[in-house]
């Protein structure tokens, strides 16, 4: 039985002409329809689509049974579609214009543009907003699975769910979005059986044993014990996260189109931008460095960045640091000056759409920033370890975290915290992030890199 997930090309929707929209015809004679509903924001879109692979993985495996094909659509606000633009395991991915619903019109044109889309078996609301509930809506599903009253973030949303999820809002945010898949499944008329062969039947790269204890461990902690996903699924979770990078791609034709005109890339083209280039010097180890945040509590302070960078050179000497920016270039500016003036090689990078930053993740080794969508992002797409640096251990704060348990957080990375009373991360040491960088993040990537390497402790980390 083939169980690998297919390479199908996503088509992004013309949304200039929502008016007229064309109504899916299944070319196959059974067809398991998906539709998944997750519009916004950078880091919420990330961590849905972490799990897709793995979902789309356990529903053909499903199909296979069933003699179908698997088709997923997936509806996101236009403004982030660039996230999942290529993904193998989207089929369609439909951009939809959210900020022009402004007029009673614009709203019923997008309102008969999905209805016209055709009918779905399942719509799936990853959301929990009453914007995103009435999309899925909008959309002629047979079931609509969406997070309960207290589950969702807005709980009037759950009114227009036929299928309702149950788990605490604070729950782990990976659990809360595997809870919605498996329901999904389950609708499909997959069993716990099924599921659980998805631990060994899928080919990809191995966790290390103690990320994967980790992970089921938040499972079985997220999922009450009475419950019956709490027994062997917590493998498939596992499992599921272990896929992430599957969720995602990059349209190599469009950097290609992009690099060919310097006015899109603003700056000289530095190689590790270079889509013509297949594979990069293997003896530099490349260090991204996350300077902007949506608060400035997840900002880290440039003298800390300075400080940092010098450490890391000293214990490997083949560094180059890598700086984006998204508005804030004087900044970015006086860290390249810092470092140039500390003899450290680095590479100031313009601002990049979702195709050249995930081009860019995609050949770092190690990201180190605060908790932002770039920091998910370089998670998800598997390729660079990331340290992320995180609020005090009791709880986190913030934009998307506001007193939440530290447990929420992604997890296969290591992470900083703030030993501080409050939610901040510039009290975070350069030489406490250099630690966990030599501990849990060197020792592991130098063997295949042939890298100088010198002053390597092996004294165990305490765990957090």
């Amino acid at each position: 039985m083939d169980t690998k997930v297919k390479n199908p090309t996503p088509q992004q929707h013309d949304t200039e002409n929502l008016k007229y929209p064309t109504p899916i015809t299944n070319t196959h004679k059974k067809c398991i329809r998906v539709g998944i509903v997750r519009l916004s924001s950078f880091g919420d879109v990330v961590v849905s689509a972490s799990l897709l692979a793995g979902f789309r993985a356990a529903l053909t495996q499903l199909a296979v049974k069933l003699d179908s094909s698997v088709r997923i659509e997936w509806f996101i606000d236009e403004r982030f579609s660039g996230i999942l633009a290529d993904s193998p395991a989207i089929d369609v991915l439909h951009a939809l214009p959210m900020r022009t619903l402004k007029t009673p019109k614009s709203v019923r044109t997008m309102w008969q543009f999905l209805r016209g889309l055709g009918e779905f078996d399942i719509v799936l609301d990853l959301q929990g907003l009453i914007k995103s509930a009435l999309v899925g809506k909008a959309l002629r599903g047979k079931q609509f699975v969406g997070f309960s009253f207290l589950a969702a973030r807005e709980g009037l949303a759950s009114l227009a769910y036929s299928k309702r999820v149950q788990i605490p809002y604070d729950s782990n945010i990976l659990v809360r979005n595997f809870a919605i898949y498996t329901r999904a499944l389950e609708l499909c008329g997959a069993d716990w059986h099924v599921l659980e062969a998805l631990d060994s039947s899928l080919d990809s790269r191995t966790l290390e044993s103690r990320e994967t204890a980790k992970l089921e461990a938040i499972f079985r902690q997220e999922i009450p014990a009475h419950s019956k996903d709490s027994g062997g699924l917590s493998g498939v979770f596992a499992r599921c996260v272990e896929l992430r990078a599957g969720g995602f791609g990059v349209d190599m034709k469009l950097a290609r189109a992009l690099v060919s005109t310097p006015e899109s890339i603003g700056e000289s083209l530095d190689p590790v931008l270079d889509p013509s280039i297949d594979s990069l010097d293997s003896s530099v180890y490349r260090v991204l460095f996350v300077l902007e945040a949506s608060i400035a509590q997840k900002t880290y302070p440039l003298q800390h960045f300075a400080m940092l960078a010098t450490l890391m050179q000293r214990t490997c000497g083949a560094c180059e640091f890598y700086l984006i920016y998204h508005s804030a270039k004087e900044r970015a500016l006086e860290l390249r000056a810092m470092l140039h003036a500390s003899c450290l090689h680095a590479h100031l990078l313009p601002p990049l759409d979702f195709t050249m930053l995930k081009l860019l993740l995609k050949r770092m080794d190690c990201v180190i920033g605060g908790d932002t969508g770039v920091t998910h992002l370089a998670w998800a797409l598997g390729s660079a370890r990331v340290i992320t640096l995180l609020g005090n251990a009791a709880t986190t704060s913030g934009k998307n975290m506001s007193q939440t348990k530290l447990s929420r957080v992604l997890l296969g990375n290591p992470i900083a915290l703030s030993q501080s009373g409050s939610f901040e991360i510039a009290s975070i040491t350069p030489q406490t992030i250099h630690e966990i960088w030599k501990t849990e993040v060197l020792e592991q990537e130098s063997p295949g890199k042939n890298l100088n390497i010198s002053a390597i402790t092996n004294k165990p980390r305490s765990d957090i």
